[in-house]
Formats: structure tokens, C-alpha cells, sequence
């Protein structure tokens, strides 16, 4: 079985990525593992990973997923069987005389592990500052992102828009309610 089965990835830094995950199982029991497209699967027990692939996870095996911000939506796995699909249980009394041996087996076969991931649901903000008059873009205005309508709570700052009057925020979390707000517009002729 994983160490967990539901699973929500978190940003670190230009990407998001899983929880590492544990399989739990014998060593020599593996399952296969196909990694979507602009997804990488990460095992660190093997120092391995592989991107829009396929990649076996062993018993005992940790590893992680990891994707890039822009991706959102959820995965699963689903149904992964391992590669032992049963496992022998025998038992057997000795009668301790010339007398038969009493013995009996049971196969049991294994159930199948799976695990889904809920992506980040990312976005940022591009804006132009252009002059009122004449259209043309300005360049040095700065903007904060609240989270809240007041604009009380500053998620971030944005960076200076630059000579074509654009500034790209950060990404940020999608679900919160933000409003952009005019932080300071700075209007002046770089003597440099």
C-alpha cells in the first residue's frame, strides 16, 4: 500500500510537487508506474526519475511527483497491480510416526494499490500601464495583489513595469479573491 493515497501538491519553488510517497511491500515486489505528459515521477530510494513515462516503484521505494506551476487539474494512478500477483501460504503437521504428513496451502492474490493528485490551480496577472493622454505605455509604476477587497492583506508586490509599460506578477493561488490595486506610479525620466 502508499504511505498515502490522496494526495495535494505544493509550489517549491518554479515548480509544484507531491509529498513523498512510500510503497510498503517486499523489496522484490514492484508496480509500474505511468507518469502523464509534463509530469516527473522522482524515486529517490533509486535515484531515478522519469518524465512521460514509465517508471517501477519496489516495495520500500519513496518517491515524489513533480510538474510545472502552469499545470492544474488532478492524476490518478489508477489501479496499480504488483508484479508478485499472489502470494503462497503453506502449512504442514508432522504426524511424527510412519504416518502421513498433513499439509495445506492457500494463495492469496494481491490487491491493487493507487493513489491520485490534486495539482496547484496557479495563476498571475499581466498588466500594461499606459498614459491617460497619449496612450503611451509608463513605464516604473508598481502594483500590490490583496487577497481581500479592502486591500488590506498584500499578497506581494509586483515589479516595476518596464519600458513597454508591462509588468508579470508571480504566480499565486487562483482561489483567492484578489484585487489589484495601484500601489505608487513612479513618472520620471531616468537621468542615467
Amino acid at each position: 500500500s502508499f504511505s498515502s493515497t490522496k494526495l495535494n501538491a505544493v509550489r517549491d519553488g518554479n515548480i509544484q510537487k507531491t509529498p513523498n510517497i512510500t510503497l510498503s511491500g517486499d523489496h522484490r515486489n514492484y508496480v509500474t508506474l505511468s507518469v502523464p505528459e509534463n509530469v516527473t515521477s522522482h524515486n529517490l530510494s533509486k535515484g531515478t526519475s522519469v518524465t512521460n513515462g514509465k517508471i517501477q516503484i519496489y516495495g520500500g521505494d519513496t518517491f515524489y511527483l513533480s510538474a510545472d506551476l502552469l499545470l492544474t487539474g488532478s492524476y490518478a494512478s489508477g489501479n496499480l497491480y504488483g508484479s508478485v500477483g499472489k502470494t503462497w501460504r503453506t502449512l504442514v503437521l508432522t504426524t511424527g510416526d510412519s504416518k502421513q504428513d498433513i499439509g495445506v496451502f492457500e494463495s492469496e492474490t494481491a490487491a491493487p494499490v493507487s493513489f491520485s493528485v490534486q495539482w496547484l490551480n496557479m495563476t498571475r496577472i499581466e498588466l500594461m500601464k499606459k498614459d491617460v493622454n497619449t496612450q503611451n505605455p509608463l513605464s516604473g509604476a508598481v502594483y500590490g495583489i490583496y487577497t481581500d477587497k479592502k486591500c488590506e492583506n498584500l499578497l506581494m508586490t509586483m515589479s516595476a513595469t518596464g519600458t513597454d509599460g508591462k509588468a508579470v506578477s508571480d504566480y499565486f493561488d487562483s482561489a483567492l479573491e484578489n484585487s489589484v490595486r495601484r500601489k505608487r506610479s513612479l513618472l520620471r525620466q531616468d537621468t542615467n
